[in-house]
C-alpha cells in the first residue's frame, strides 16, 4: 500500500513526493542500521542482555521523529498546500 500511495502521490503531487519516501523509508532505515550497533550494553554483566543503552533510546526516538513523523508531516503539508487542477487559474485568465 505504501508503494501505491507513493506512486499515486508522485503522479498528483509531483517530485516533492520523493521527500516523503526519503523521510519515511530512507531515514528510518538508516536509524535502524544504527540501532543494530547500539542495542545492548556490551559492558553490562546482564547475561540476558535486557539493559538497553542510552544511545539506543536516543536513536529510537530519532527514528520515530525524524523518519516516520517527518514523512507524515511533510505529506500532510503537501496535501494541505495542493490545489486541484480544476481550481487552478488557467493560463488564458492570467
Amino acid at each position: 500500500t505504501f508503494a501505491s500511495i507513493t506512486k499515486r502521490g508522485i503522479e498528483v503531487l509531483g517530485k516533492q513526493m520523493w521527500w516523503v519516501l526519503f523521510l519515511s523509508v530512507g531515514v528510518n532505515l538508516s536509524f535502524i542500521f544504527v540501532l543494530a550497533n547500539y542495542s545492548y550494553d556490551a559492558t553490562s554483566q546482564d547475561l540476558a542482555q535486557t539493559t538497553l543503552t542510552t544511545k539506543n533510546y536516543i536513536f529510537h526516538i530519532c527514528h520515530d521523529i525524524l523518519g516516520t513523523e517527518a514523512g507524515v508531516a511533510y505529506f500532510a503539508y503537501l496535501i494541505y498546500s495542493y490545489t486541484p487542477v480544476a481550481l487552478r487559474p488557467s493560463e488564458a485568465e492570467e
